[in-house]
């Protein structure tokens, strides 16, 4: 068994420097295999399906079955695997020929140990860790329920013709929601300019939220006529006047002229006048001529 014992090492010490611990290896591909040899010359050649890994526990399980392939058997190699963990910086944990203990359920299931907690967030509850101190096993357990989202408000006011939005974000996690609020719709105010007898008028709506505005045609009164009216009285030689006004606007509708009382006109008048003014003249003249010439007669008769 010593005997046995000592090949083992000896052979796997070997197998250390050539395969795994050997920093000076040359690697190459040949057939589907691959060529590990020693760089210094005359070097014995060494064929390994495996090339060298960087995981020591690639190169472990590399050497454990390259070692198979030679026809070791599992007591030889189980034997001499100590020696290659050291050799390799690696725990005796990752020993694949360590006999495990056999434990109860009992002595199992009391072995749990509680190891880390995270407090219960938005997403998810209290989370508690636990490793068993007899197989090595973790296991995790949620023992309580999430905690409420605590949501924060950004509100985009809505204007008179586009809707707006309240965004809710939780100040725990990050998740967010958003509601849309509706325009509000416009809010007019009316000036009126009323119109006139002549002239239209404009109803105008100026929206006192965002200043919008459209404007509406009142279309003219038209004209109210009112009683005839007097307003220059007729007189033996000049005409009056009558007119029809507008009893919104007061602009004249219509004008009549109302005849002079006399009725000769003032041009007739003066002319008939002159023509009696003359005939008394000349009556006049004639008449003292009439008597300048009876006292020349009488005159005469007494010379």
């Amino acid at each position: 068994m010593k005997k046995n014992l000592l090949k083992v090492l000896s052979c796997l010490a070997c197998m250390c420097c050539v395969l795994i611990i050997c920093p000076a290896l040359n690697v190459q591909a040949k057939k589907g295999w691959v060529k590990v040899q020693e760089c210094s010359p005359g070097a014995p050649v060494i064929y390994s399906e495996y090339e060298i890994p960087d995981d020591p526990y690639e190169r472990l399980n590399n050497c454990i079955n390259f070692l198979r392939k030679q026809g070791w058997s599992e007591e030889n190699i189980a034997d001499g695997i100590p020696q290659v963990l050291e050799s390799l910086g690696l725990p005796p944990e990752a020993n694949p020929y360590k006999k495990t203990p056999k434990y109860t359920q009992e002595q199992i299931d009391a072995a749990w140990e509680e190891v880390s907690r995270t407090d219960a967030t938005c997403t998810k509850g209290t989370t508690v860790e636990y490793k068993n101190s007899l197989t090595g096993k973790t296991k995790s357990e949620e023992i309580s329920e999430p905690i409420a989202h605590s949501y924060e408000k950004i509100t985009t006011e809505p204007t008179c013709t586009l809707e707006g939005l309240d965004t809710f974000t939780c100040s725990g996690c990050g998740d967010s929601y958003e509601e849309v609020l509706p325009a509000v719709g416009h809010s007019y105010e009316k000036v009126t300019v009323d119109p006139t007898c002549t002239a239209d008028g404009t109803d105008t709506y100026t929206c006192t939220t965002c200043g919008d505005s459209y404007k509406e045609s009142i279309p003219a009164l038209g004209h109210s006529e009112g009683e005839a009216v007097i307003s220059k009285k007729p007189r033996a030689f000049s005409e009056g006047e009558q007119t029809i006004s507008c009893i919104t606007c007061g602009e004249i509708l219509e004008s009549i002229i109302l005849p002079q009382t006399f009725p000769i006109s003032l041009k007739t008048t003066i002319i008939i006048g002159v023509a009696a003014i003359a005939s008394l003249c000349c009556l006049t003249a004639g008449w003292r001529l009439v008597r300048s010439n009876k006292k020349i007669d009488v005159i005469n008769d007494n010379v």
